[in-house]
């Protein structure tokens, strides 16, 4: 197995999280957190031979997976992230850890090598899902297990519009959430067949939030404004509050999905079942 990719094109996701790699290492909603537990939960009734953590960030996942693989990659496009996970693993004496510097939507992994793939609180970033959600099916073995979690749209149009248009002001590496519904529909189409599904949330404080993203402070004050003046519907979903400071808190939901790669049954002319 490849743990050393090449370095792919740096993109304005590259750019943005090579730049706020270091906020990363201390955010509280990527080291943390219900879709966190969840990941530990569904990945420790097995042992996994290979397994992959994509996107992985500051390698908070790859970390939480490692107890139940013989061999885990990290892997993400940005070279500050992995640096970041490599200075991590070792303060907390993760050994059987391994790096990859690659795109999630062109994998350094041969076809149906791996056991055992994770990504999390990364897709909405990724400016080709379907290429990357067919790479996890390439990459994976038949039978082998997807967890995917993610934060999430509503299923309501318009408070789906608001919140992704408040994400890509804030980060304009972002591209989009994809609903609950969303998510089950595409991974079974790509042949990843859904078995349990959670949502979760990931509360935030907004001045964090934007400081972990460093958004500029003309967009700040906006987008204070926008959450400040946020339709009911966008209150009632996000739990919108502002606190006697002045400081604004708010939830995003996480849906977190695990999904077995299917069998393919060419011989028989099926496809995928």
């Amino acid at each position: 197995m490849s743990t050393e990719g090449g370095a792919p094109r740096r993109t304005g996701a590259q750019e943005q999280f090579g730049r706020q790699a270091q906020f990363y290492s201390s955010s509280v909603g990527h080291s943390s957190g219900e879709s966190l537990q969840v990941v530990r939960e569904w990945a420790s009734g097995a042992r996994y031979p290979r397994a992959v953590d994509v996107a992985t960030g500051t390698g908070f996942t790859a970390f939480t997976i490692a107890p139940y693989a013989d061999w885990v990659v990290a892997s993400d496009l940005t070279p500050e992230m992995i640096a970041e996970t490599r200075r991590l693993a070792t303060e907390r004496g993760v050994g059987n850890l391994g790096y990859a510097l690659a795109a999630a939507e062109d994998l350094p992994f041969a076809d149906a090598s791996l056991d055992l793939l994770t990504c999390r609180i990364a897709p909405h970033h990724f400016m080709n899902l379907g290429k990357a959600i067919t790479e996890w099916r390439r990459v994976l073995a038949p039978g082998a297990v997807l967890i995917l979690a993610d934060t999430c749209s509503p299923e309501d149009a318009p408070t789906s519009v608001w919140m992704n248009d408040v994400e890509e002001r804030r980060d304009p590496s972002h591209v989009s959430n994809l609903s609950p519904s969303g998510w089950l529909e595409v991974l079974e189409e790509n042949g990843l067949y859904p078995t349990d599904s959670t949502l979760t949330n990931v509360p935030h404080d907004f001045d964090d939030w934007v400081r972990r993203s460093g958004t500029p402070a003309d967009v700040v004050e906006g987008l204070r404004r926008d959450f400040l003046n946020a339709p009911r519907g966008a209150v009632e979903a996000f739990d919108i509050r502002q606190d006697g400071n002045g400081a604004i808190s708010f939830k995003w939901d996480c849906v977190v999905v695990k999904a077995i790669r299917g069998v393919d049954n060419r011989a028989a002319g099926d496809g995928a079942v």
